[in-house]
């Protein structure tokens, strides 16, 4: 379905920015 898909891409695009994220949080440190 067009919503399903569409939900996989925000969840895709939320773990991208989330690693993205912590990534940086763990430079900070």
């Amino acid at each position: 379905s067009i919503v399903g898909d569409s939900i996989e891409k925000w969840r895709k695009e939320a773990d991208k920015m989330s690693s993205c994220m912590v990534k940086r949080e763990v430079k900070d440190k």
